[in-house]
């Protein structure tokens, strides 16, 4: 069901008719996990513009200023924070929501900041696996696993999809983990 929802600037997009018709084609309702991101809020503002049941999964959801110019409607109902680490989380917005589609878009270790070794690799491989067990058990139609070029580690130099991949940080190794 398209949404009558135009939120103007700074969330206009310039979709093709064909981008737009994939979109709808969607099975949903559909999660967005790693909202907060650039490339997840991205997604999120463009589809809900089109569509309804659109959530906006993470940690921090309610915090990030990407979402902080949506109405009160979108922030109060399609906003969900949720701690990818925590199988019962996932398990209980799975059940809530039953989504079809999901985005996993979730990273922890992209920054020079987010440093901690168990965190990345919890947040990055057990998060995802968290993920995919839910998605298996409730039926998703499809999961969508956003990697990194980071996977690539000391092979980044314009490599090519099926390019051999050799990570070379934590992070790095956590995301090639989740992506395989």
């Amino acid at each position: 069901m398209k949404s009558p929802l135009n939120l103007g600037e700074p969330f206009k997009d310039s979709w093709s008719t064909e981008t737009e018709q994939l979109a709808m084609s969607l099975e949903g309702p559909i999660v967005i996990v790693g909202a907060s991101g650039f490339i997840g809020a991205r997604l999120f503002h463009s589809l809900i513009q089109r569509r309804q049941d659109v959530y906006a999964l993470s940690q921090n959801i309610h915090e990030s200023w990407r979402m902080t110019l949506l109405p009160e409607s979108i922030l109060k109902k399609n906003l969900i924070q949720i701690d990818i680490t925590q199988a019962n989380e996932v398990k209980r917005l799975f059940q809530r929501i039953k989504p079809r589609t999901l985005f996993n878009l979730s990273a922890y270790g992209a920054y020079e900041r987010q440093n901690d070794p168990v965190r990345i690799h919890t947040v990055n491989y057990l998060g995802t696996l968290n993920l995919l067990l839910a998605a298996e058990e409730f039926g998703c139609a499809a999961f969508i696993q956003a990697g990194s070029s980071s996977e690539y580690g000391i092979n980044c130099k314009g490599p090519s999809e099926d390019a051999e991949l050799i990570p070379n940080s934590d992070y790095a190794v956590s995301k090639a983990g989740a992506s395989l």
